[in-house]
């Protein structure tokens, strides 16, 4: 795993995806091994294996909300939308309060042409996001920041 992990890093994710998948010959419930699979497979254009291996590891893990999201991004890579959509949903019913999750899920409304869904949704969470908000959540992010700093704007009168 760890020479997988390495060549990742360097760009390797062909070299990358072999040491995953002897990994998991050695050890089919690895699902870190999956996981990593997962994102070379993506950073190598293999959206259907990204796929695949982000299944895989929720099947052997289902109650990691930043998975679900990131399977919605190769589909939404590949233009699933509505696959997304459901992705990011599942998300936020595991972890509501995961802010990239309703932000994905405002970004794909817009994609999908229902802007005023979107802009609804990307209103909703800058008020919910707490002004003193600061990366203390299991998935950090710069969106509660951006949020935090948007919302005082429009509380100065932007």
């Amino acid at each position: 795993m760890r020479s997988g992990t390495a060549k990742a890093e360097k760009g390797d994710y062909d070299g990358a995806i072999a040491d995953y998948d002897r990994a998991i010959a050695t050890a089919p419930d690895a699902v870190e091994a999956y996981v990593n699979r997962a994102i070379s497979r993506d950073n190598e254009g293999d959206y259907e294996g990204a796929i695949a291996d982000w299944t895989r590891a929720l099947e052997l893990n289902p109650g990691d909300a930043g998975w679900y999201v990131n399977r919605g991004m190769v589909r939404e890579t590949i233009g699933d939308y509505d696959g997304a959509l459901a992705e990011y949903s599942r998300s936020t019913e595991l972890e509501p309060d995961y802010e990239v999750a309703y932000i994905a899920r405002a970004y794909i409304r817009g994609k999908q042409g229902d802007y005023e869904v979107a802009i609804t949704k990307v209103r909703s969470l800058i008020w919910t996001v707490p002004l003193n908000w600061t990366p203390t959540t299991r998935h950090p992010t710069p969106t509660g920041a951006w949020l935090r700093g948007f919302r005082m704007k429009l509380d100065d009168g932007l």
